[in-house]
């Protein structure tokens, strides 16, 4: 018998976030909880963009959307870390 599948995942923004450690190298939180850990908008806007921890919404840069319209990553990581650590976490989900 050959049994094929399609496996698709949903990029969805409201629990693609994730908390990263001071060097942004290591995730130390994803989703769900990642979320109970952000800063308000107030915290963010009164802090450098690098000291940052948390990064959401990394996604938008697959989209056809203008650069401006993206939202800012800090310095030190990429959109295609941030995806890629996303999935790796996705993936040790029991």
């Amino acid at each position: 018998m050959d049994i094929r599948a399609v496996v698709a995942i949903d990029f969805g923004t409201t629990f693609f976030v994730l908390q990263y450690d001071s060097n942004y190298q290591n995730v130390i939180k994803w989703g769900n909880s990642a979320l109970s850990q952000k800063q308000s908008k107030h915290d963010r806007k009164n802090k450098d963009l690098s000291s940052s921890k948390t990064v959401e919404l990394f996604k938008l840069y697959l989209g056809n959307i203008p650069q401006n319209e993206k939202p800012l990553l800090p310095y030190q990581l990429n959109y295609e870390k941030a995806i890629s650590d996303y999935l790796r976490e996705l993936g040790k989900t029991n």
